[in-house]
């Protein structure tokens, strides 16, 4: 399509063929209209929520738009984009009322599962809710799928990106976020919510969202020719799945202090992305064996594990 002509050798057809599937789409608006932009075709919505006017200042929407269902709204965009996409609206909330079953029938909407893997998908998980992420995540892991994970910290001080590819990276998410589980399973409850954090925060962390499902959707280890620039970039950072980004200097009032131990004060202030350096827990090095992955350090162990992932209990 001519729309694209500009970039029709960044992003081969393989890759443009694959489902973005995003479960929590508010912040996420204008990062799936870039996802568009680059000429992908298929897009699952998922979110059961509806455009309010408090929206206007924290999400790319308009207020011709209130009362609307943040997926239609955005389903709307992107068929404006390319009016060739697929685009399926899913308007629930990722509950308990949401089976396995329930979300494997979406995944079959498209008539190529049955004759594709898992990586022919990508799910992201782009909630404010704790335990709607963690679900996310383990219907990533039971079916193969790559999987990214995206949070905002108070006040958008700050943000951090999760992500693995089964068979590639090694880490599940309670591998690298040991701490935080025990905290929610100790009865934690968060009470952040976008409430004093500029549109901009979401803009940046949407950015480097984008490059690392570029890196998940892209990645070809059959590609020895390196045909396009994302065929093997997962490889170089697939022990550095945790991104964390500085969005303003005063970050570490949330306890944050590892951006002033690594970066140069002299040359940095704001705006520093690191990947950080993550770690099966296998029972070494004083760690515990994992509760969700066991420690194995290969993610595709745990394909079709759990007949309902609505009763995984690590917590």
């Amino acid at each position: 399509m001519f729309l694209f002509s500009k970039i029709k050798n960044i992003f081969p057809t393989y890759m443009l063929n694959k489902v973005i599937v995003c479960i929590g789409c508010g912040g996420s608006r204008s990062f799936l209209e870039n996802l568009a932009r680059c000429g992908f075709m298929n897009f699952v919505l998922i979110d059961g929520d509806i455009i309010s006017e408090t929206n206007i200042a924290t999400q790319a929407v308009f207020i011709h738009e209130l009362g609307l269902q943040k997926t239609e709204a955005i389903k709307n965009h992107l068929l404006d984009i390319n009016p060739n996409v697929n685009v399926m609206c899913i308007n629930r909330f990722l509950d308990n009322s949401f089976s396995d079953e329930d979300f494997e029938s979406i995944l079959r909407s498209f008539d190529f599962f049955e004759s594709r893997c898992g990586t022919d998908f990508i799910i992201l998980g782009c909630t404010d809710n704790f335990q709607a992420q963690t679900r996310s995540s383990y219907l990533a892991l039971k079916y193969g799928i790559p999987y990214l994970a995206a949070m905002l910290y108070e006040r958008g001080l700050g943000t951090e990106i999760f992500f693995m590819y089964p068979g590639v990276t090694p880490c599940c998410p309670r591998c690298v976020w040991r701490s935080r589980y025990e905290l929610y399973e100790n009865g934690f409850k968060n009470n952040v919510s976008s409430a004093n954090t500029p549109i901009f925060a979401t803009e940046r962390m949407n950015a480097t969202k984008g490059y690392i499902v570029l890196c998940l959707l892209g990645y070809n280890k059959e590609d020895t020719d390196n045909s396009h620039p994302f065929s093997h970039l997962l490889e170089k950072i697939k022990d550095r799945s945790l991104i964390q980004i500085r969005m303003h200097p005063d970050i570490n009032q949330l306890g944050i202090n590892l951006f002033d131990e690594v970066c140069n004060k002299n040359y940095t202030c704001f705006d520093d992305t690191l990947f950080v350096p993550v770690w099966v827990d296998n029972g070494e090095n004083d760690t515990e064996i994992c509760k969700l992955c066991g420690g194995s350090g290969d993610l595709r162990t745990l394909i079709n594990k759990w007949p309902d992932t609505r009763k995984i209990n690590t917590f």
